[in-house]
């Protein structure tokens, strides 16, 4: 085992070349500067396709997912994301960016995000996948599954869990599954200072706290339907609100059709949840996010539009309020009054005009620091006009 910052071996130096046939040993000698493996930074203007005109963006890549980090604004107000980016020969999926990637951004006017996009923050913990095991998951506790978190979400702060299920269509479990459970004991009768997210047989989903009751029940579920439940605790008022999304539709939906149930609980420290699923019954993506989740368009007060392409799973913009939601309700963002977008491209058009002509002069100054000759483009010609103090202009001396 390799131990970052150490370095193992420096200096080899090959003593002869074997021949044809011959048995060699090849070394590698590889040195770090303790500051991490397995970590790849690439820069998209280091490529030849340029899929965006109007940002270029700095990526973080694992092999074939991409997480933008950085952008530097490049003239166009209006910025398209593709879902997928060429990046030394290979496809990789833009599955999101940095929550401070636009913060302040008054250059921004709309912004159209693909499908694929799964975080605008960087407030997540944990991402997994849970499989279901035996037959009927319940009535054995051996096929319980425990999963650890990896980090402590506590009393006295907010969290969120969001959990993707499909099930094959033939099983929910004879006597009821539990989805997700505080703690390492998933089929418990109450959880005090917990909770339960219990799938009755029939598809009833049920919230389950410190009262054993199918009073708090959210909806039903239908077999072979995958489905999405976003449980969103606020630790100011200990209010658990449990949102339960069909994923059917969200192709051809722009909102959400949801079920939301609000139960009051007060909730101990927990660093692992579990499970007792059949065998069929998947949650193909369980996330846990910390803290609120943060508005990754912060400060951005121009910012007129937001479109998310059909298909995304994670957010969407409701288009009466003009707000941009994670599903399960979560609010992010508000957009710019309509009524101010005139000003803003009319403001936003002489701005650019006025940097456009700012490098015609700079690009015009001879070497004495003085300008030899400025042209205005036509649209500049709208905005300014060239005054000339100087009584020669138009003498025999030629001067102007």
């Amino acid at each position: 085992e390799l131990g970052t910052g150490t370095t193992y071996y420096e200096g080899l130096t090959l003593q002869s070349v074997p021949g044809n046939g011959e048995s060699r040993n090849l070394f590698f000698v590889i040195n770090d500067d303790g500051s991490g493996f397995n970590q790849s930074t690439r820069a998209h203007n280091q490529s030849t396709e340029d899929y965006t005109t109007d940002f270029v963006f700095t990526e973080v890549s694992t092999p074939d997912v991409v997480i933008l980090t950085s952008v530097r604004q490049s003239g166009d107000h209006d910025l398209e994301i593709p879902e997928t980016v060429e990046i030394l020969g290979e496809q990789c999926k833009i599955v999101g960016f940095d929550n401070n990637l636009f913060k302040n951004n008054k250059d921004l006017w709309t912004i159209s995000l693909p499908s694929t996009i799964e975080e605008m923050s960087n407030n997540k913990v944990f991402s997994g996948v849970v499989k279901g095991k035996g037959a009927n998951a319940s009535a054995n506790s051996a096929n319980y599954i425990t999963t650890d978190l990896g980090a402590t979400l506590a009393a006295g702060e907010d969290w969120s869990i969001s959990l993707t299920i499909e099930d094959n269509g033939n099983n929910f479990n004879q006597w009821g599954s539990a989805l997700i459970a505080t703690g390492d004991a998933p089929m418990n009768s109450t959880y005090g200072k917990g909770f339960q997210l219990y799938l009755q047989a029939g598809g009833g989903l049920v919230v389950k706290t410190d009262v054993d009751s199918d009073a708090n029940k959210l909806t039903n579920l239908t077999k072979g339907t995958k489905f999405r439940i976003d449980i969103v605790y606020t630790h100011s008022n200990t209010q658990l609100v449990v949102t339960a999304t069909p994923l059917a539709a969200v192709a051809a939906a722009a909102a959400r059709a949801t079920n939301s149930l609000t139960v009051t609980q007060d909730m101990s420290d927990f660093s692992v949840v579990s499970h007792a699923i059949p065998e069929g019954v998947n949650i193909t993506n369980l996330e846990v996010r910390k803290g609120t989740e943060p508005d990754p368009f912060e400060g951005c007060t121009n910012l007129l539009g937001i479109t998310v392409d059909a298909g995304c799973e994670d957010y969407y913009v409701d288009e009466d309020t003009r707000t941009l939601y994670r599903t399960g309700g979560v609010e992010l963002h508000e957009l710019a009054d309509e009524d101010k977008e005139e000003a803003i491209r009319t403001l936003g058009a002489l701005i650019d005009n006025t940097k456009a002509l700012m490098d015609v002069i700079a690009a015009s100054v001879d070497a004495t620091g003085k300008a030899t000759e400025i042209t205005l483009s036509a649209t500049q010609d709208e905005d300014y006009y060239i005054w000339c103090n100087n009584p020669h202009v138009g003498g025999n001396d030629g001067a102007g």
